[in-house]
């Protein structure tokens, strides 16, 4: 384990979060404002034989695997995938969301995944995280049409 890993275990820390598709919130298709990051989007996804998601990105798995693995040895044993419905589409800055300024109303799908469910083989992790992001994408596609997820049962938080 390595020195941030380490630290991860040693400081008690309770939770981590990573968002494995990256930093970008922008459909994978329309017209990012680098048309590279575009093209380097497409190629990912017909070199793996994806079809396109609507509302999300792919996620890249080789650093959510690692951690996954790092957090296993280290005795966690849960995974906790979250999955954000933004209410009119509106999606607030991380900022905004922090210092509770967003002005808009998020719903958000919580599932728990026993750690042990994680494939241990990165290119099994790989399909995994492909299935559960296709997953995700169908949740959006209902939480759009619907105004909630399928399964959810409202519990308005405000941020």
């Amino acid at each position: 384990m390595g020195k941030y890993g380490k630290w991860f275990v040693e400081s008690g820390q309770k939770w981590l979060i990573i968002f494995p598709e990256g930093t970008r919130a922008y459909d994978q298709l329309e017209c990012p404002k680098d048309e590279k990051k575009r093209a380097a989007k497409i190629a990912f996804m017909k070199e793996r034989k994806l079809p396109p998601l609507q509302h999300l990105m792919y996620p890249r798995s080789k650093g959510a695997h690692l951690l996954a693995m790092k957090l296993r040895e280290a005795g966690v044993k849960w995974v906790l995938d979250f999955t954000f419905g933004y209410k009119k589409n509106i999606i607030p800055s991380l900022t905004s969301l922090l210092d509770g300024n967003s002005g808009c109303a998020i719903d958000i799908h919580v599932r728990k995944i026993p750690i042990e469910d994680l494939p241990s083989d990165d290119k099994e992790f790989s399909k995994w995280m492909v299935k559960l992001y296709e997953e995700k994408d169908k949740l959006l596609s209902h939480f759009f049409k619907h105004d909630r997820f399928p399964d959810g049962k409202p519990a308005p938080i405000k941020l």
